[in-house]
């Protein structure tokens, strides 16, 4: 339960704009800061500038969640002249712990948030090729499916599959076998737009998401790509065999499913020879 409440917040903080969320933790200051004047009983309202701190530290930045410190620290003083039994050595000591506490919190969420998007990059990354893995790219595909699927938008998807890795683990190490899928992931990647994306599906598999591309855009991309492949030395000189299918999708199928069954059909009917590199590209209108 409060593992869903806390997924969900942090979900609502990434959804909702900086600038209103900078405006949500400097009204939260003054509003702590007026009740804090107002009502003078004993209450500890100190601790209620963690909100906007919090909130700060985690959606904003270390720059704005210190002005937030500061600012807080600055209300919370002035709000302290009402007590006119505190003497100015007692003021001073209070204010101090305070920033300090407050800081203290801003920086330890600050660094929870980096090293939570590091963990989840982490996740999301194939460690040997560098490629993002099967499971995100999964995620990407469907989104994308889902965006084209609802304004009608062409994707590509495309793979790559290498065969003959026994006979080329014959002549060399796993080392040298991971090196050259992490070399031809990064060359895929360097023949692809911003928005396109590589995964490494399988040991020797690659997917390729293209989005919002039609025919015409996908044949720029995909013969590039063949390109490289055909002239990469190292697949040039090794007994490996590539195929490389491309399906363009101008209407989506009625699941994600779909596009990937299609492309591995694509694939599997460049299966039969011996050539080192095998290419075909579909339109499905």
């Amino acid at each position: 339960m409060i593992g869903e409440l806390s997924d969900q917040l942090k979900e609502l903080l990434n959804r909702t704009p900086k600038s209103v969320l900078q405006l949500v933790c400097i009204g939260l200051v003054g509003i702590i800061g007026a009740l804090d004047y107002w009502v003078t009983e004993n209450f500890v309202w100190f601790t209620l500038y963690l909100l906007p701190v919090g909130i700060s530290a985690w959606s904003l930045g270390r720059r704005f969640s210190d002005f937030i410190v500061v600012l807080s620290a600055v209300v919370w003083t002035l709000t302290a002249f009402v007590e006119p039994t505190l003497g100015w050595n007692t003021l001073l000591w209070n204010t101090l712990f305070f920033v300090i506490m407050l800081w203290t919190i801003s920086i330890l969420l600050s660094n929870l948030r980096v090293s939570t998007e590091l963990e989840q990059q982490l996740l999301r990354i194939d460690p040997i090729t560098g490629a993002i893995n099967k499971p995100f790219f999964m995620e990407l595909l469907q989104a994308e499916y889902s965006r084209s699927q609802r304004y009608g938008y062409p994707l590509t998807l495309a793979s790559l599959e290498i065969d003959r890795v026994e006979q080329m683990r014959a002549s060399c190490s796993q080392e040298d076998m991971d090196a050259l899928l992490a070399e031809i992931a990064d060359q895929l990647g360097l023949q692809l737009r911003s928005n396109d994306v590589v995964a490494r599906l399988n040991d020797f598999e690659f997917g390729i998401l293209l989005p919002h591309t039609d025919s015409d855009q996908a044949d720029v991309v995909l013969e590039r790509l063949k390109e490289e492949l055909r002239t990469h030395p190292v697949l040039r000189q090794s007994p490996l065999i590539c195929r490389f299918g491309g399906m363009t999708f101008l209407s989506m199928p009625e699941a994600t499913e779909d596009l990937i069954t299609q492309t591995k059909q694509l694939l599997n009917s460049l299966r039969g020879d011996d050539l080192p590199l095998r290419y075909a590209h579909q339109v499905v209108h």
